[in-house]
């Protein structure tokens, strides 16, 4: 944990790096518009979301006009946007199982996984004007305030339904996209049951983070998997359909 600690502002750089590059790649990867347009939009707020959790360390302490400002910044951001990605995924989720499952209806926990980021959303605006969740002190330090475990509560319950339609519909889903899934509700699930218990590090935004970007590579080789799959198929047939012309063409002689 120290070792993160001291090693934490260069691995949020880092990763905001890939999803920044990642977001241009998802725009360009030949997915359906909806999942396209929900891989894109997470990985654009998984940068921004680091972006602003690296701002929040650097300028904590800053008792500046700017500093001020940036801390309290930075921390909203750092809130709203983790709420944005889990709602994404959400989307992304819905997209899957509509069209790769074939379900014929949304599972209702999903919908109900809209509703709860909706009210974790008013919470965060809520918190800015109240100190509900957390506070600054006179050296504009974060501190948390006594609500700040609905904060985590949320986001958890969220994470706990998404999980429990994932394991329901597990055989539904080809192998790749099964994984990505698991690991994207199950490593944040574990790290913010972590964070609530410590201080001083970002362990769910990073692990969230480096879900994202997982679930993007998962994304790109089960495509590229289905091509694979697909260049063989006709392959088979272009070699059934020699063998038959063979067999015609010794017929007839």
């Amino acid at each position: 944990m120290e070792l993160l600690k001291e090693h934490q502002l260069s691995i949020m750089l880092m990763l905001s790096g890939i999803c920044r590059i990642i977001t241009l790649f998802s725009i360009f990867t030949p997915l359906s518009a909806k999942r396209k347009q929900a891989l894109t939009f997470m990985d654009f707020s998984a940068m921004l979301l680091l972006l602003s959790d690296r701002c929040a360390y650097i300028y904590r302490g800053d008792t500046s006009p700017l500093g001020f400002w940036m801390v309290r910044i930075s921390n909203f951001l750092v809130f709203f946007l983790t709420l944005v990605i889990i709602y994404t995924f959400n989307l992304y989720l819905i997209d899957l199982y509509t069209n790769e499952a074939k379900l014929e209806t949304i599972p209702k926990r999903l919908q109900y996984s809209k509703i709860l980021v909706i009210i974790g959303e008013i919470l965060v605006i809520i918190s800015q004007f109240t100190g509900f969740y957390y506070t600054f002190d006179a050296t504009n330090h974060y501190q948390r305030a006594g609500g700040f475990i609905i904060c985590y509560i949320l986001p958890l319950t969220i994470l706990i339904l998404q999980l429990s339609v994932i394991v329901q519909h597990y055989g539904r889903l080809n192998k790749l996209i099964r994984i990505s899934l698991l690991l994207f509700t199950l490593i944040p699930l574990t790290a913010s049951i972590i964070q609530i218990f410590t201080y001083g590090v970002s362990l769910t935004n990073i692990s969230l983070v480096g879900q994202v970007v997982m679930l993007y590579l998962f994304a790109l080789l089960d495509m590229n998997q289905m091509i694979k799959v697909a260049h063989e198929r006709e392959l088979e047939l272009l070699k059934n359909e020699q063998k038959q012309m063979r067999l015609m063409i010794g017929q007839t002689a």
